[in-house]
């Protein structure tokens, strides 16, 4: 007949199998709620106090925590690469600091992600539209 004998315990954590309880330390990161991403992005925006690469990286990261929520739908991917052009970013980060100067409370914080990327995509449009009239303007 074999004997079972009892698995060894690490020194300070007391008996009582897999799940016996124990104390333990909280973690020390604490994850951003995506609203108050948002929000923050709001408050960084209009504060005028970043480099215009913070505002850039700023913007995208509202953009992308709008993304990750499922926000754009079927426009996700456009917003998507459209984020990743600087050019565009940084034209929706004026139109949208613009935006709210010119008539405040025109724009939710909680919604900056969402609100920067139609932005973008609404520079998109424009900017299809500027190079078709452009061609058409050649061509008399």
């Amino acid at each position: 007949m074999t004997t079972i004998t009892a698995a060894r315990q690490p020194k300070g954590i007391p008996l009582g199998g897999q799940f016996a309880a124990t104390t333990h330390a909280e973690p020390g990161a604490v994850l951003a709620a995506p609203r108050r991403i948002h929000e923050q992005a709001h408050l960084d925006l209009m504060g005028d106090r970043l480099t215009p690469e913070e505002e850039s990286s700023t913007a995208r990261a509202a953009i992308h925590e709008a993304m990750a929520g499922g926000d754009f739908g079927e426009d996700g991917i456009a917003v998507r690469d459209l984020a990743s052009d600087d050019r565009f970013v940084r034209l929706a980060v004026d139109r949208y600091v613009v935006t709210e100067s010119q008539e405040p409370g025109t724009l939710r914080p909680e919604d900056a992600g969402y609100r920067l990327g139609r932005i973008l995509l609404d520079l998109q449009n424009e900017d299809i539209e500027d190079a078709v009239y452009g061609l058409e303007r050649d061509e008399l």
